[in-house]
């Protein structure tokens, strides 16, 4: 069994050297990545598919995306999967609003 200490001091030099390389803080890096720390364990924070999410919560999601085409794929990727109408009418006002 590997030492967790050890293993602690590899992950600090890692992101030590990956900041300074990149001109960062280790701390920028970190959020760069999505990384964050909990009582010195650091876990990588994925980013759930909106279309996965409540009908409430993609509402939230859609508010910030402005990209069209973006939520043309999502309208694909719902149809493609679960088609549900509170989705599918989250995403029309969301590309209708977007639409002017």
């Amino acid at each position: 069994m590997a030492c967790v200490n050890c293993a602690k001091i590899r992950a600090a030099i890692l992101h030590g050297k990956m900041a300074e390389a990149a001109g960062l803080s280790v701390q920028a890096l970190r959020e760069k990545f999505g990384l964050v720390t909990i009582t010195g364990l650091t876990v990588m924070l994925a980013d759930p598919d909106p279309l996965d999410q409540s009908i409430p919560a993609l509402s939230t999601y859609l508010a910030g995306v402005t990209d069209p085409a973006h939520i043309q794929k999502l309208i694909a990727a719902e149809k493609a999967g679960k088609t549900r109408r509170g989705a599918l009418d989250a995403l029309a006002a969301r590309l209708a609003e977007l639409a002017g």
